[in-house]
């Protein structure tokens, strides 16, 4: 999966945000056996109104 994977990124057939689903799939070429199957997915999407810690506090976080 590694070679593949990395000849479609350096070949920038993904892009960045997006998430690469990988299975298998039928292989055209030859009848009867199966390849590896690359499909990008829409990316990442935050989640919206999480509160961290300390955020709007205003305060420079120190350590002792």
């Amino acid at each position: 999966i590694e070679d593949p994977l990395s000849e479609r990124l350096l070949n920038k057939q993904f892009v960045a945000g997006e998430i690469v689903v990988v299975g298998v799939e039928d292989d055209p070429e030859n009848p009867g056996d199966q390849r590896i199957a690359f499909k990008a997915v829409e990316g990442f999407k935050p989640p919206v109104g999480v509160d961290l810690a300390g955020a709007g506090e205003g305060g420079n976080a120190t350590s002792e």
